[in-house]
């Protein structure tokens, strides 16, 4: 996790309220900084949230992935023009595949799905090229040009191979 402004891109260690109202954070690299308030926007697990509240973090079923598409209208254009100038989406299944344009010519892409906590715990532990897997087998024969897209994107990381 990386703080900004006074921090500045710092990996997040813990953090302690001091008599004054600030919160002092520690750095894994070791040194310090004060603050007046924290805001924890580290996602889901975040390393923040036990300092600033007493919740914990339920499951609740649904997965899912975010890709970025780079460059799509010049990489992928059949993706762009499916995509047109906003978002799409496709439910069905307990799955879902939104792709969203955004102002630099990137499509982001979210896919989501439902699976227990079990297959949750597996699914953290895969690299990337079983993320393509999954993706292949879910948009499989849906007239999404997910496998083309997945294809290209193993080629580029040299997944597979």
């Amino acid at each position: 996790m990386c703080i900004s402004g006074k921090g500045g891109g710092k990996a997040f260690e813990s953090l302690r309220r001091l008599d004054n109202g600030q919160v002092e954070v520690s750095f894994v690299e070791g040194d310090t900084a004060e603050f007046d308030f924290v805001v924890g926007a580290d996602g889901a697990f975040s390393k923040v949230r036990p300092y600033l509240a007493n919740v914990d973090v339920e499951y609740n079923g649904i997965s899912m992935v975010e890709l970025n598409v780079e460059d799509a209208y010049n990489q992928y254009p059949d993706l762009a023009t499916f995509n047109k100038n906003g978002k799409m989406m496709a439910f069905g299944d307990h799955k879902a595949i939104l792709g969203q344009v955004n102002g630099d010519g990137r499509i982001k892409v979210y896919i989501s799905y439902q699976m227990d906590y079990e297959e949750f715990e597996k699914f953290k532990e895969n690299v990337l090229s079983s993320i393509f897997s999954a993706m292949k087998e879910m948009e499989s024969g849906k007239g999404i040009a997910m496998e083309e897209i997945v294809a290209e994107m193993e080629e580029k990381y040299n997944i597979g191979n």
